[in-house]
C-alpha cells in the first residue's frame, strides 16, 4: 500500500509560520548601486560632453601665447577654435602659421634661455598664436589644449 508524505498534504504544518526570504539585504544594496550607476551614465550621456583636443606648449606673455606644433598636427586647426587651460576655457586660436620653422630658429628667437629649454620642439614646427584671458594662467611656459571637437556621448548612438 502506498504511503503519502504527510508533510505535503498537511497545509497547517509548522512550515507556514517560517518567513520566506526573497533576497538578502546585500543583494538589494548591489541592485541599488547598479541602478544608480546606470542612471548616472544615462544623465551623463545626454548632458555631458567629450572633447577632442590637441596639446600645445608655448610661451604666454600677457594675453598673447605662441606655441609650436608639428605641421601635420596643425592642419586641422582653424581660427576661432576654443582653447582650454586645465579644463577651463582660456581663450581662442588666432592664427596658425603656414610655413615650417626650424627648431634652431625658434630657440635663437627666444630671449629667455629657461623658456627655450622648456619648449618641446620638433625638427620642424608651425607657430600657433592664441589670445588668452590674462587671469586664467600665469606668464611663462604653459601647456594649453586646443579643442578640435566637442561631442555628446548620446550622439554616438544616433549616428
Amino acid at each position: 500500500m502506498p504511503t503519502t508524505n504527510n508533510r505535503n498534504t498537511n497545509p497547517g504544518g509548522p512550515e507556514l509560520t517560517h518567513y520566506l526570504k526573497a533576497a538578502r539585504p546585500g543583494s538589494w544594496l548591489i541592485l541599488s548601486l547598479t541602478l544608480l550607476i546606470v542612471a548616472m551614465a544615462l544623465v551623463w550621456s545626454f548632458l555631458g560632453t567629450m572633447k577632442t583636443t590637441i596639446a600645445v606648449t608655448g610661451i604666454k606673455e600677457g594675453v598673447h601665447f605662441t606655441g609650436y606644433l608639428m605641421p601635420r598636427d596643425s592642419l586641422s586647426l582653424r581660427s576661432g577654435m576654443s582653447v582650454d587651460y586645465k579644463g577651463e576655457k582660456a581663450g581662442v586660436l588666432v592664427s596658425r602659421g603656414t610655413a615650417s620653422i626650424d627648431a634652431a630658429e625658434i630657440v635663437a628667437s627666444i630671449d629667455n634661455a629657461y623658456y627655450s629649454d622648456q619648449l618641446v620642439l620638433n625638427p620642424y614646427n608651425v607657430d600657433i598664436r592664441i589670445d588668452l584671458d590674462p587671469n586664467i594662467c600665469p606668464d611663462g611656459v604653459v601647456t594649453l589644449e586646443i579643442v578640435l571637437a566637442e561631442t555628446r556621448p548620446f550622439d554616438f548612438l544616433m549616428n
